[in-house]
């Protein structure tokens, strides 16, 4: 296929009994000062590098296990930093490729010292180029440590709302950035009040208020379900390592198709930029897919490449670039979930959530469809490298359509299949590129309810859109047969179908 097979592991259990016992507190400032003013605050001029210098890489798990490898092939010397030492989001995690190794928070301890860990890293025998956030959990620690070391950065007194998604949500509001309608509830009573006497419709949506991915998310559809959601998740730790106090009730945007084919619809955008000192390009695009909401289930069918030109994506983007100069995402990738809404022939939009760091999944994802590998981009950002940021194109030119596709398990009962029997079902598809499986071999499988919950990722590529829909549905047929996951038995050796099933066009509004 061109790209070796690999597979990934994710224990979400194991990361909530690790943090609920040892989760790292961060008291940052809050102060609300002129984004346009702090671009600048800490980002010097270009410096030239030496062979050598270290790069420190925070939580390099997920996305940011790419990171070590493309620093070492360019002359850099990777460490990384833990926000915590028990950090269960990096479970599994390959310490090989760094140097060293350093920890925010010891293990045991609720809290960091960021003066020690600094003292600890300028008494490195080489200088550090560059701090650069690896998943989910680091942007905040990778923004201080960066201030504190004198390097390029985003704003340590905007970190606060990288995972505060109601904080954000407020904070864009001053720029004219709107978002879903959203209620912040302490009480189940709250949040029914709310939607029943102020919103005044079902479903709603309710999450926590800094959750991570689909941490925590429910659609609702009666109060009943409201409570039960509540009770699910206050009192809970989130995979950021945060109690939830306080829960977002917010408005359920449907993003099924229309039956018309010019009716209104909302569809989930994905905008990825790099930023270099407060400017912007925009590095790839995406739309999930999801699944019918009415289930419960929060999850997508797939993800699919957005044409950077198509009707629309100049809005996401530019949506995308004054949220991430108000919120101090000045550097490096940034990844913002945007609806775009049309209605009454009308376009607009509806900004959901930000990511400071890459988003998951992109790292294949822009690899395949525009031959540009976001992690070096996000790199060369923090490295101050202006040339390598100049060189890249303010929009990304679209090589190949790519197809992110996901695997709900929707039934109770199912083990996984092996790897070499899924990629051997797949392997007759011009379009398939990688499985990730999210598990060991012949594991039992809970039935799918959110991200965190599917079986695995599926990718798919092909610069023929029609050939790729082709093999996307014959995928589904093998999904069907029990090619994936079943409790019975083993159908991969069936032979192609002579006919694809289902219609092409279904799929691919």
């Amino acid at each position: 296929m061109g790209l070796v097979k690999s597979t990934f592991y994710f224990s979400l259990h194991l990361a909530l009994v690790l943090l609920a016992h040892s989760a790292p507190v961060f008291a940052m400032a809050t102060g609300d000062k002129d984004c346009h003013r702090l671009v600048h605050h800490h980002a010097p001029t270009e410096i030239k590098r030496a062979t050598g210098e270290y790069v420190i890489v925070v939580d390099p798990f997920r996305e940011g296990t790419f990171t070590a490898p493309a620093l070492t092939a360019r002359g850099y010397r990777p460490i990384y930093v833990k926000t915590h030492e028990d950090n269960p989001v990096g479970v599994g995690f390959d310490s090989s490729p760094f140097i060293k190794g350093f920890s925010f928070a010891k293990s045991g301890q609720k809290f960091g010292n960021l003066e020690r860990l600094v003292q600890e890293l300028r008494s490195l025998d080489a200088p550090i180029a560059a701090v650069i956030p690896g998943t989910e959990t680091s942007p905040e620690l990778t923004a201080h440590l960066a201030k504190a070391l004198g390097l390029p950065g985003n704003v340590t007194t905007l970190s606060h709302l990288w995972s505060d998604k109601y904080d954000l949500q407020e904070h864009l509001a001053k720029i004219g950035i709107e978002s879903p309608e959203t209620f912040l509830a302490r009480s189940a009573a709250e949040a029914i009040h709310w939607a029943e006497a102020v919103y005044g419709k079902w479903p709603v949506v309710v999450k926590p208020r800094d959750g991570m991915g689909s941490f925590g998310v429910s659609v609702c559809h009666s109060a009943e379900e409201v409570k039960r959601a509540f009770s699910s998740i206050l009192g809970e730790y989130t995979p950021r390592g945060t109690n939830v106090s306080s829960v977002l009730v917010q408005e359920f945007i449907d993003t099924r198709p229309p039956e018309k084919e010019d009716g209104d619809k909302a569809e989930l955008h994905i905008v990825e930029l790099v930023g270099h000192a407060g400017r912007y390009k925009t590095a790839y695009m995406e739309k999930y897919h999801h699944l019918d909401a009415s289930s419960g289930r929060v999850s997508w069918e797939y993800v699919d490449t957005v044409d950077p030109n198509a009707k629309g994506s100049d809005l996401l983007i530019e949506t995308a670039k004054r949220a991430a100069l108000h919120a101090g995402v000045h550097y490096g990738a940034s990844h913002w979930e945007i609806y775009l809404i049309r209605k009454n022939g009308k376009l607009s939009v509806k900004f959901l959530d930000l990511g400071a760091r890459i988003g998951g999944g992109m790292h294949m994802m822009t690899t395949l469809a525009t031959e540009r590998d976001i992690v070096v981009s996000n790199a060369d950002a923090f490295l101050n490298k202006e040339a390598a940021f100049q060189a890249i194109p303010d929009k990304f030119e679209l090589k190949k359509h790519v197809w992110h596709v996901g695997l709900n398990v929707m039934t109770e009962g199912n083990t996984r299949k092996s790897e070499a029997d899924v990629i051997r079902a797949l392997s007759g598809l011009s379009s398939f590129q990688l499985y990730k499986p999210f598990g060991p071999d012949g594991a039992k499988l809970e039935v799918t309810k959110d991200l965190l919950s599917m079986s695995g990722w599926i990718y798919l590529a092909n610069e023929d859109l029609e050939q790729l829909k082709r093999d996307y549905l014959f995928l589904r047929y093998k999904e069907h047969l029990g090619a994936f996951y079943s409790g019975s038995e083993d159908f991969t050796q069936n032979p192609a179908p002579q006919q694809q099933p289902g219609n092409v066009n279904l799929i691919a509004q």
